[in-house]
């Protein structure tokens, strides 16, 4: 028996081919979209985490800078030289606001006096003095 060939035959397997590799190129595309869909979402994740750090690094910045300043509050330093004679407070203490912690007397002593204008006139620099102390009348 003579084959018989039809030439449509290759032409058909042409066109499903075709056809194959089209719905293959789509299928390609469409997963390349849905990864860029994903990566897209990924990015916008991303940055929303990136600005929740950075507001999280913004806020440790502030307790920092508030601890640090509260570190300040910690320091008793005196403006010139001189002796504790009476300390109440003591390491890791609290103290409330207003509370005496200490007594402090400065190496260089100095009175407070209260004098009327009309005796001025009869005072100098370096003019020796003699003074009373109210705790202990009678002595000079």
């Amino acid at each position: 028996m003579p084959r018989i060939w039809c030439r449509k035959a290759p032409a058909v397997q042409r066109e499903q081919q075709t056809h194959s590799d089209q719905q293959s190129q789509q299928a390609n595309t469409s997963r390349a979209k849905a990864a860029l869909s994903a990566a897209e979402l990924g990015i916008k994740t991303l940055e929303a985490q990136l600005e929740s750090a950075r507001a999280a690094l913004q806020q440790a910045q502030a307790q920092l800078d508030q601890a640090n300043l509260n570190l300040q509050y910690t320091r008793v330093t005196a403006e010139q030289a001189g002796r504790v004679v009476k300390l109440s407070g003591a390491v890791g203490t609290l103290a409330a606001a207003g509370q005496a912690l200490m007594m402090f007397v400065p190496d260089e002593i100095w009175i407070v006096a209260n004098y009327k204008e009309t005796q001025l006139r009869h005072m100098r620099p370096g003019q020796p003095v003699e003074f009373t102390i109210d705790a202990f009348p009678g002595r000079k």
